[in-house]
């Protein structure tokens, strides 16, 4: 997900290895970048203080680490590109971007617990969707992984490299709640049952029903997601466009041919670049009989 930066701006990315939060906040009239950096303790206490939003995010500015960049400064198009191109774990300063933050912080602090318990190191948080849960060797030689989606909210589990099983959650509040919180390296090495349910039930499976593509300022696709539920794909594509992201939206037909309803676009303030509509890519098409060769004409 990239990030329009033709107006003032506030994105955030988490970093899971030090704990901490940046803040970037991009002023396009004075091509200014001012970059914030805190934890969740900071969070905690003006949760604690405040009750506006935006006195909330003062307060963060007043006490972290912050400094300006200008054009010409070391680090300023690094971070220009940053936000061109990589996505952020919000946008805005409300307390819901405060809440996820949180939570963020808090996915990290449970996985290396885990992880420092179990292996002896840190996660690996290089990929925020895809953060190593654990693998165990099947008989015959195969192999079964879980992986944390931190940004989508769901648990992957994977046979030989192919998705079995996926655990969606709300939020990522309700992740750590429930599964993060309490890891058991014997309970995601075993098949779980929700798992064994999906792969075995697979045909009559809900597939993805929709695709966000998010587009660089070149409007190249730089990250897509797809979505198994429309509401959580509705509310994702709302929330994106009303922060200005620039963004594809690809409808996928289901075995009748048929996509969700369009209806949705009217709802919106803004409309996606495009708009398109293509077969569900894991719909396996009916196995065509061989064509027959025609006899050659006797010479």
């Amino acid at each position: 997900m990239s990030v329009d930066t033709s107006k003032e701006i506030d994105v955030f990315y988490p970093d899971l290895n030090d704990g901490k939060i940046q803040w970037v906040h991009y002023d396009t009239t004075q091509s200014l970048v001012e970059i914030c950096v805190f934890n969740k303790e900071t969070i905690r206490a003006v949760n604690a203080a405040c009750w506006d939003a935006t006195e909330a995010f003062q307060m963060i500015r007043e006490v972290s680490n912050r400094f300006l960049l200008r054009p010409g400064m070391d680090g300023y198009e690094d971070t220009i590109i940053r936000m061109r191109s990589d996505k952020p774990a919000a946008i805005g300063c409300s307390y819901l971007t405060l809440d996820r933050l949180e939570q963020f912080l808090e996915a990290g602090e449970l996985l290396n617990s885990y992880c420092m318990r179990k292996f002896g190191c840190k996660a690996n948080f290089s990929d925020l969707r895809k953060v190593d849960l654990g693998h165990k060797t099947l008989e015959r030689g195969h192999t079964l992984r879980v992986y944390a989606n931190l940004e989508d909210c769901h648990i992957g589990v994977y046979l030989d490299g192919k998705i079995l099983g996926m655990r969606q959650f709300d939020s990522l509040r309700e992740m750590n709640y429930t599964v993060l919180s309490e890891l058991s390296f014997n309970d995601l090495t075993q098949l779980p049952e929700w798992a064994v349910a999906q792969h075995t039930d697979m045909k009559k499976q809900v597939n993805p029903v929709a695709r966000i593509d998010y587009l660089d300022f070149r409007g190249k696709v730089v990250e897509h997601t797809e979505y198994m539920d429309e509401t959580a794909f509705l509310t994702d594509l709302k929330n994106q466009l009303d922060c200005g992201v620039p963004l594809c939206v690809v409808l996928y037909r289901d075995q009748n041919g048929k996509t969700i309803s369009r209806a949705f676009l009217n709802d919106l303030d803004t409309l996606p670049k495009v708009l398109s509509v293509e077969d569900n890519p894991y719909r396996k098409l009916p196995a065509m009989a061989p064509k027959k060769k025609e006899h050659e004409p006797a010479r």
